[in-house]
């Protein structure tokens, strides 16, 4: 009996001693965890194959509905600062009154300082207050050419002001609504992006919305004008165009993903065939051959057509790659943009599904 009760207090012991260890490490892996969140280490991901990191895309509460999406600015190009900037301005609804202001009364500032400051504590909580964000969340900045994401805490980001491009030092001091208001990021941390951040959108929020790896660029084909899906068109602006005399059809194109067909028809001024005044998009589901998306771009004074991917429009930039579809977004149908150019507001991505749903691109434009 003796030898069974020690055999009984020995097993408990050595449980007790191994329960014990093992919180111990786990403490251990949550407060190096805590501490890189608290330093704003710079987590950089990414594959040289694309699909090969599967992200588990469960639907949970953290899973973020994105309706905000954003640029970086590579500062350097205009500014000769090497950072990155991320203006969060296109939210921040200015007013005259100075409770509202967004930034210090620049009457009584270096004027050294009138193109680029950060914001002192108070300036910053109302920053925070007016965007909705919190010093608890993240910036989750994602290269989709490269599949590298990096996550930055907000409470390590600086809060900055910068002059709009079109404002010169000398005409300051300057108001609140010629400032720019976001976040700089050290441009060594962005290293591994694709040069001057091009190919990036940044999200700013509690949870990643991108998925990783699943974007590609379209590689264009060009097909006859016949096989374009224009019986599947109820849209009013392509009909318009259509029954002008002005314009004639140009060249049609086609690319095939695992799920879509993506349709494009050119439309040219009928005296001047090399250029393309009007681009008419159809997205044809391949299991049904229902109508998945319609987009119609023309130009005009606040956009142009974006060159075709590499060199079909222009053989000069043979490397060019302007449109993109895949998956980006957790939980969320493929996405397709980069048909044009915006000189006034900002651009647009569409979901490929039939809602028509689509996100604007914060962009921040002085136009």
């Amino acid at each position: 009996m003796n030898k069974l009760l020690l055999l009984v207090g020995l097993t408990i012991f050595f449980l007790s001693c191994q329960t014990k260890n093992n919180t111990r490490e786990n403490d251990t892996d949550s407060s190096q965890h805590d501490e890189q969140a608290d330093s704003g280490i710079t987590q950089t991901e990414s594959t040289d194959s694309f699909g090969e990191n599967e992200i588990n895309e469960s639907k949970t509460d953290l899973t973020p509905v994105v309706t905000d999406l954003y640029w970086i600015r590579d500062l350097e190009e205009n500014g000769k600062l090497k950072v990155g900037f991320i203006s969060l301005s296109d939210r921040f609804f200015l007013s005259e009154n100075p409770d509202s202001s967004a930034i210090p009364n620049t009457q009584n500032m270096d004027k050294t300082d009138y193109r680029y400051f950060t914001l002192n504590a108070k300036f910053r909580k109302r920053f925070l207050l007016k965007t909705g964000v919190s010093e608890n969340d993240s910036v989750f900045v994602y290269d989709y050419a490269k599949n590298t994401l990096l996550t930055f805490s907000v409470k390590s980001l600086k809060a900055v002001a910068y002059l709009n491009d079109y404002m010169s030092d000398d005409e300051c001091p300057c108001s609140q609504y010629d400032y720019m208001i976001g976040f700089e990021i050290n441009k060594k941390e962005l290293k591994s992006l694709s040069n001057h951040n091009r190919n990036t959108f940044a999200y700013v929020g509690k949870a990643n919305p991108f998925v990783r790896g699943k974007m590609k660029a379209i590689t264009w084909k060009k097909i006859s004008s016949e096989k374009f899906p224009l019986s599947k068109s109820n849209d009013a602006e392509s009909l318009k165009i259509l029954k002008d005399n002005r314009y004639a059809k140009g060249i049609a194109y086609m690319y095939e993903t695992v799920s879509n067909q993506i349709f494009i028809q050119d439309y040219i001024v009928k005296n001047s065939p090399m250029e393309a005044v009007g681009r008419h998009v159809i997205i044809l589901n391949k299991v049904n051959g229902n109508k998945a998306g319609e987009f119609m771009y023309i130009n005009h004074e606040g956009a142009s057509l974006a060159p075709l991917n590499y060199g079909i429009n222009n053989p000069n930039f043979s490397d060019i790659e302007e449109q993109w579809t895949g998956r980006l977004f957790k939980n969320q149908p493929d996405v397709i943009f980069g048909f044009e150019w915006v000189s006034f507001g900002c651009p647009r991505m569409h979901y490929i599904d039939s809602t028509g749903n689509s996100i604007r691109i914060n962009c921040d434009n002085r136009h």
